[in-house]
């Protein structure tokens, strides 16, 4: 029972009380906002780009071409890939609940290419049933007036502005190219917009960052009221450009204090926490967790990161889950990381992810 689960999750999985207790209101928050079904789906769009790499980053991201050419081809194959997606919602009566844009950093594509990638997932991908469109513009560096407006006119109701961190010395030391500054326009921007939901990320643990320090970035995220807040716990992969290094002054019992941090800014602001997930290398062994204020939790988050609804994944590096009827089983299918592999072989991996619904050997 959810009463005695947390205590079930202590002896069986020695899990701490706090952990144990959190799993299971968010597991039952969850089934209040997204009950399990069957044929509700969520779709993510991956554009594997970005202006920098961030010297913590571990996605299969490149730097943006600059030629205009290089983006609308690019584009050529998204659109190919979605009109295959669309086959399949017809096929097997999909119910389309979320659709989100992501990456790398979809905003870096130029005016013309974003303002393409965004109508194109209107035409094709916002069907009746759509209660969410989300778009990742986490890098100010590359958000303008003009793509808020193409995300406005296109029906995007969710947007992502993530600073990391509220310093510029340390966005200066993990390769990002803008300021804080620059965060505080493009969060403006969006507030004065008529997109309703506002997320916000940080990360614990960036490099030469001291406790006061993310502290003062909680607190500034706190002023400014968003309507999501996501805590990271810094994770390194060996794909990042510090693993290996001494990349964090906190201590593990630092970073646990500052996740709690997290979670008493995030009441304060009238948010309950509604996923949470783990990975290797994280400092501390600790998680990252999203936060929402009433009525603005992220349906794709929970299908994606829960894997009780289906996923389809369009893009480099995107991943398509779908779970069986037994409730214990995933089929899922990685789309290639590397973008020639990916246009190379389209229609293969789109017949490839068709059969994860014909029950067909690959």
């Amino acid at each position: 029972s959810c009463d005695e689960l947390p205590q079930y999750l202590e002896r069986h999985y020695l899990l701490p009380h706090g952990q144990a207790q959190l799993l299971t209101e968010i597991c039952l928050r969850q089934r209040q906002l997204l009950p399990a079904a069957e044929k509700q789906v969520g779709i993510y769009i991956g554009i594997p780009f970005c202006p920098t790499r961030c010297s913590y980053c571990s996605f299969p991201s490149g730097i943006v071409p600059l030629e205009e050419e290089l983006q609308q081809k690019f584009l050529n194959f998204i659109e190919q890939d979605m009109l295959t997606v669309v086959q399949l919602l017809s096929m097997y009566s999909l119910n389309v609940t979320a659709v989100y844009i992501g990456g790398g950093t979809p905003t870096s594509l130029s005016e013309t290419a974003f303002a393409r990638l965004i109508a194109l997932t209107a035409r094709h991908l916002l069907l009746p049933g759509v209660r969410e469109f989300t778009v990742e513009a986490g890098r100010p560096d590359c958000f303008s007036a003009e793509k808020l407006k193409v995300m406005e006119a296109c029906g995007v109701n969710r947007i992502s502005v993530n600073p990391q961190t509220l310093h510029d010395k340390t966005l200066k030391a993990i390769g990002r190219s803008h300021t804080v500054q620059d965060f505080y326009r493009s969060y403006d921007l969006v507030r004065h917009s008529g997109i309703k939901t506002v997320n916000t990320d940080l990360i614990i643990g960036l490099p030469g960052e001291t406790a006061d320090d993310v502290r003062a970035s909680l607190d500034g995220i706190r002023a400014l009221a968003p309507d999501n807040l996501t805590v990271h716990t810094l994770t390194l992969k060996k794909s990042a450009p510090i693993f290996g290094a001494q990349f964090s002054s906190l201590t593990a019992e630092d970073a646990e204090a500052l996740v709690a941090y997290g979670g008493e800014t995030a009441a304060a602001m009238g948010m309950l926490p509604y996923y949470l997930y783990r990975q290797h290398y994280m400092l501390g062994n600790l998680a990252n967790i999203g936060y929402a204020a009433s009525g603005s939790a992220s349906l794709y988050n929970i299908q994606m990161m829960e894997e009780r609804h289906v996923v389809l994944g369009i893009g480099p590096a995107s991943a398509t889950k779908v779970p069986q009827a037994d409730g214990h089983h995933l089929k899922k299918l990685n789309m290639p990381k590397d973008i020639g592999t990916y246009t190379g072989n389209l229609p293969q991996l789109a017949h490839k992810r068709s059969l994860l619904f014909a029950d067909e050997e690959e």
